[in-house]
């Protein structure tokens, strides 16, 4: 995996170590990047499809155990702690996201009155399309008060505009303290992304 960092200065309130990272799958011993991020930083993971993104993702969200290596969120180890008070996960597969029958009722679920996308807020989760499901789960993202985020392959199927929503959304969460994990399967997508953004990469 390609690892891009951008930085927004803003206040320390949050940080995450990674080391060692392996998780064994059919005798096959897949190895993570080591990384070290603090308040305002957004990590774009680059790689291929199958190579492991979504099962570095789901460790982190603790969705699944790692074989070796250590996690600590805010010098935590997350084996230790409730990783769901820190980290907000969401799934490339939209439908993953989602926990209501309808729009609105989703958002309540979350303890979220929001009047976005009004025309939506009847509609059963499974008439919405695949941008409208991204857009429920952003919209539940912002306002949730964890200080980690863990989007994996999130820019995936968004149209210009959801897109550039998603953008501002994250450089916006930055600017407060948070942490943004970003996976994405090509350089350029991601690379242009964290430019649009306004940071620096290095």
């Amino acid at each position: 995996m390609d690892v891009y960092i951008y930085h927004e200065e803003t206040p320390n309130i949050a940080s995450l170590q990674i080391a060692n990272l392996t998780k064994i799958y059919n005798n096959l011993n897949i190895s993570f990047p080591d990384i070290s991020a603090n308040s305002g930083d957004l990590i774009y993971l680059i790689a291929n499809t199958g190579s492991g993104k979504t099962t570095f993702c789901e460790i982190i969200a603790k969705f699944i155990k790692y074989d070796t290596g250590e996690i600590f969120i805010n010098n935590n180890n997350i084996d230790n702690i409730n990783v769901f008070e820190y980290i907000h996960y969401i799934s490339q597969f939209p439908e993953h996201n989602l926990i209501g029958p309808t729009w609105k009722d989703d958002l309540l679920l979350w303890g979220i009155e929001n009047n976005d996308y009004e025309d939506l807020h009847d509609c059963p989760i499974w008439k919405l399309s695949f941008g409208q499901k991204k857009a429920l789960a952003f919209t539940a993202l912002i306002h949730n008060p964890r200080n980690i985020w863990v989007l994996d392959e999130p820019y995936a199927g968004l149209d210009y505009d959801l897109a550039n929503k998603l953008d501002n959304i994250i450089k916006n969460f930055l600017k407060n303290g948070g942490i943004v994990i970003v996976t994405a399967n090509s350089v350029g997508n991601a690379f242009i992304r964290s430019l649009r953004t306004g940071g620096t990469n290095k």
